[in-house]
């Protein structure tokens, strides 16, 4: 059965990395999503993360990607690509009004980590991975369900103003490579 999105909408969303160069320093942030609106909710539905080493290969070890929660989010994150939504984009039912995402809410990496912004940061991860890189070619990460909501028995991630997540990676020296982030959301208004 699909979701109620009442005179609000369900938006989906899959954005790519630049080719992240080597060297990256642990717990970076790749992938920003920040809730800037006060007379909205953001129910996160999902969130899925793929990554795959480019032309330089890792040393041998582990990738870890984590899920991170942000409080008093007040300042937008920096670097990487602001991604900005289109009026028609990104719907997923025909009749739903445009998301209420402000241009750069939503922020992928290009080649490094991003700025953080201003905000705090939960002391646990939300949800994550844990991964093997390996050589030049190899999938660190297949499509993985970061966070996933189905059903009537499971609880939205929800988002208030000026709360958000972050993607963060570590991962082992000398590799260069991409991700993919796919996440699918609800606006709720009514606070």
């Amino acid at each position: 059965m699909p979701l109620d999105y009442n005179a609000n909408g369900i938006y989906s969303l899959f954005v790519p990395t630049g080719v992240i160069a080597a060297g990256l320093a642990a717990n970076s942030e790749i992938f920003q999503f920040r809730n800037s609106q006060s007379a909205k909710q953001i129910k996160v539905l999902y969130v899925g993360l793929q990554a795959a080493v480019d032309a330089t290969g890792f040393t041998a070890g582990a990738a870890i990607f984590d899920m991170i929660k942000s409080t008093g989010w007040s300042g937008q994150g920096t670097g990487g690509t602001a991604v900005t939504l289109g009026a028609a984009e990104f719907l997923d039912h025909t009749g739903q009004v445009p998301s209420v995402m402000a241009a750069g809410d939503i922020r992928i990496a290009s080649t490094g980590a991003l700025g953080a912004g201003t905000k705090t940061l939960a002391t646990n991860a939300q949800a994550g991975a844990v991964a093997s890189a390996g050589a030049a070619g190899q999938v660190i990460l297949y499509p993985a369900d970061i966070l996933y909501v189905d059903g009537p028995d499971y609880t939205p991630f929800t988002l208030k103003q000026n709360e958000g997540f972050s993607l963060r990676a570590t991962v082992p020296a000398t590799g260069t490579w991409k991700a993919g982030v796919q996440i699918v959301w609800s606006e709720l208004g009514g606070l």
